[in-house]
């Protein structure tokens, strides 16, 4: 699989985890993976495919914040004897 390939396959990889905030974050991820910085400007530059990483980020997100939001435990309510005798 050509470089080019694989590298637009793992910014939607990077777009969907859920990790990275939008486009800036993805790039970041994929220079740290070792992509040359020319190759990730040259193959992330357009309105098309960096409106729809960012589409992507954003969902991940919400979807992840939705998940976090559904497991955390409900607000403690004081006990009412507690504050009767008070």
């Amino acid at each position: 699989m050509p470089n080019s390939q694989r590298l637009v396959e793992r910014a939607y990889q990077l777009a969907r985890s859920g990790a990275c905030q939008g486009v800036g974050d993805i790039k970041k991820g994929l220079r740290a993976e070792g992509f040359a910085n020319a190759e990730v400007l040259s193959q992330l530059y357009g309105s098309t495919i960096a409106g729809d990483l960012r589409r992507l980020c954003t969902e991940a997100r919400l979807k992840t914040a939705r998940a976090t939001s559904l497991k955390a435990p409900p607000p403690s309510i004081p006990n009412a004897r507690a504050r009767s005798r008070n």
